[in-house]
Order: C-alpha cells, then sequence, then structure tokens
C-alpha cells in the first residue's frame, strides 16, 4: 500500500480551497499548510487519505484542519466491514494426562518460586 504523496495532500488542500471560499485558502496558503499536512497524515494510504476527504467534504460546512481529515479517516475505518474471526476447532477438555502434566508444572514452579524467596534477604525496617 502506496503512502499518500505530497502531490496528492496539495491537490486536495487546492480542492478544499475551492469548496470552502469562505475559508479564502488559496495557493500561498495551501503552500503553507502543505507541510503540516504531510507531517501529520503522511502515514495514510492513498485511498485512506482521500475517502477521508471524501468523508469531510460531504459532512462539513467548513474548511479542515488536520484532526477533521483523521476524525474523518476513523470514521471511514469504522463502517468499513470488520472480518469475522473464526473460532479454533477442537475440544476445550482437558485429557487426564494434560492435567497431570499441568500439576507437576505448577508444583516445580512453586518450588522455584519457594526457593528464590527464601534466598532473599528482606531489608530491616
Amino acid at each position: 500500500m502506496q503512502k499518500v504523496s505530497k502531490d496528492t495532500i496539495h491537490m486536495r488542500l487546492t480542492a478544499f480551497g475551492l469548496n470552502y471560499p469562505a475559508a479564502m485558502i488559496g495557493p500561498a496558503q495551501v503552500l503553507v499548510l502543505l507541510d503540516d499536512w504531510i507531517e501529520d497524515l503522511g502515514h495514510l494510504t492513498e485511498s485512506q487519505f482521500l475517502a477521508a476527504c471524501v468523508e469531510h467534504r460531504r459532512n462539513s460546512k467548513f474548511f479542515p484542519c488536520i484532526k477533521d481529515i483523521i476524525d474523518a479517516h476513523a470514521v471511514v475505518v469504522d463502517r468499513e466491514p470488520k472480518p469475522k474471526l473464526l473460532a479454533l476447532s477442537g475440544s476445550n477438555e482437558l485429557t487426564d494426562e494434560q492435567v497431570k502434566r499441568n500439576r507437576l508444572g505448577c508444583r516445580k514452579i512453586l518450588e522455584i518460586v519457594t526457593r528464590s524467596s527464601k534466598n532473599k534477604r528482606v531489608p530491616a525496617a
């Protein structure tokens, strides 16, 4: 997956300037904003960034700040279908042999802990 390019961010900022004329964002202002947008949104892929921009444009009356695009990205991600997790097949029951091995293992751990705690000195109060 390709990270969002500087050109794509520049293009969207310019388009937002046209979509929201009241913001009075022209080419000079776009260039000032561009580095911050690249720094804060550059981790998104092209498709994620563009989807977040569309989400914002459809649901806001105002020129976006970086947080607006991050929030729009979260909305887009929440809307995506989630993969279903499949349960592992098999029995949850332990065999007698597994129970026996678990008990022996627990006893060994308890012995080690007991031995190590006896060898430690407790500082005087």
